[in-house]
């Protein structure tokens, strides 16, 4: 296993084995060097054609920042979860929030600081949901940036 990258919750590497061997070696070595429960470690590792296909399936002006007007452009992960059972769930409040399912993954654009409507997304609401331990979402910029660095392999 050759890593690349590390930073943060974030980790771009290189082998031979599976994603979801790589999945289960990482939550093994988590657990034990850090002490942490089982229960709660939650790994997603993801093959780099799939990355790729998640990145080109992102909505046409998804990450647009272009327009004069302030959005955070944000991706939800799927941990043993579909984007059906998430979009059952995750709320978005009408004009303030967009929401797109992808087949890999749930694309979401919210209000970003500078935005006048920037406190009332509906975004936050998905951590009081029990699916939220099923996803993990990343900022556009570092969903592009971490594919820069796989392209790099």
């Amino acid at each position: 296993m050759k890593l690349v990258h590390i930073q943060r919750d974030n980790i771009v590497l290189q082998s031979s084995l599976t994603s979801t061997e790589i999945t289960s070696q990482l939550e093994s070595l988590l657990v034990q060097n850090f002490e942490l429960d089982s229960e709660l470690v939650n790994v997603l590792a993801l093959e780099h054609s799939l990355y790729q296909k998640i990145i080109e399936e992102a909505p046409k002006t998804f990450g647009d920042s272009t327009t004069e007007i302030d959005y955070r452009y944000e991706v939800m992960f799927l941990m043993e979860v579909t984007s059906d059972e998430v979009m059952k769930v995750v709320s978005i409040r009408e004009g303030i929030d967009r929401v797109w399912q992808g087949r890999h993954v749930v694309y979401y654009r919210r209000p970003g600081p500078k935005h006048p409507d920037y406190n009332k997304s509906a975004l936050s609401r998905i951590i009081k949901k029990p699916i939220y331990q099923s996803i993990t979402m990343r900022n556009w910029k570092t969903t592009t940036k971490m594919n820069e660095l796989l392209n790099t392999l």
